[in-house]
């Protein structure tokens, strides 16, 4: 039996779609465009990033043809401490601290690399350096020790429970540029005042009140935070909280500080020798990392 064959118009029509197919184009005999890895622009990112942190150490910006489908990654020597949060955040996974920095180098140095890689495998990456910075505390402010103390004026300030004077004293001979404030109630007591004397002399701004209740002085802090009485050269980042109580007061206090960065401390009640108080004050400072 005879078949019939094709005409070769048809031939050559059979011919380019096979050509077509063979080079993956499409109809019009274009090339589908070649997957580009993603972008991060740089290949390398210094950042400086404050202790005690809890926000992104950075946001990082990705290009690609089809951002839905990168994922992140990390690694380097310091991968472990970070992680991605909100697809293309970077993150600490515990807050750093500077005093005990947790690093490979132990110098407050953080290295680690972020992968991106898309859907088709395609990847790029970028090295991050984060160096974490010192915030200065009252903690751990500990100056030579001054001669002598001189009284710097008094201010009020409100309080829940009222209006709150507060005496200020400072090291004698001293600008105060910048001094850690640290805010002493219950200075009725013959070892507040001791205290009060014994942190001016060694260069703190020392605000003495009347005001006992952990309110009230958690009130206090909050307004020299605030910059109410920048003129006395506060520095705003170093204000800690003392007054005299027993366990459940000093849990009231902290309570009272919870949402501030400031530094809470309690310590014994009047007693004949109110040294004692002013040392088990230092023996605190010391126990929460004073220098």
């Amino acid at each position: 039996m005879a078949y019939p064959t094709l005409a070769p118009l048809a031939l050559a029509a059979l011919g380019g779609l096979a050509l077509l197919a063979a080079c993956g184009g499409d109809e019009t005999g274009n090339a589908p465009p070649a997957n580009l890895p993603p972008s991060f622009g740089v290949a390398t990112l210094d950042v400086t990033y404050a202790e005690n942190g809890t926000d992104p150490v950075t946001t990082l910006t990705i290009n690609d043809e089809a951002t839905a489908s990168v994922t992140l990654s990390l690694s380097g020597p310091d991968a472990a401490l970070f992680t991605i949060q909100n697809a293309n955040q970077l993150v600490f996974v515990t807050p750093p601290d500077f005093e005990n920095p947790q690093d490979q180098g132990g110098n407050n140095v953080y290295d680690v690399t972020v992968t991106a890689t898309d859907s088709l495998g395609s990847s790029s990456t970028v090295d991050i350096t984060v160096t974490v910075t010192d915030i200065a505390t009252a903690m751990r402010f500990i100056d030579p020790v001054f001669a002598s103390t001189i009284g710097l004026g008094t201010v009020t300030t409100p309080t829940p429970s009222g209006m709150a004077s507060i005496s200020f004293t400072g090291p004698r001979g001293d600008t105060m540029a910048e001094r850690p404030l640290l805010i002493v109630g219950n200075g009725s007591l013959a070892s507040s005042r001791s205290l009060a004397d014994g942190l001016a002399l060694r260069g703190y701004l020392v605000g003495l009140t009347d005001a006992q209740s952990p309110g009230d002085l958690g009130a206090i802090a909050m307004t020299f935070a605030g910059g109410e009485f920048a003129s006395l050269g506060i520095d705003t980042q170093a204000i800690g909280v003392a007054a005299p109580g027993d366990a459940a007061f000093a849990a009231q206090l902290d309570s009272a500080l919870a949402d501030s960065p400031f530094t809470a401390y309690a310590f014994a009640p009047d007693g004949a020798d109110p040294r004692t108080a002013a040392g088990q004050f230092y023996t605190g400072l010391l126990a929460e990392g004073g220098q």
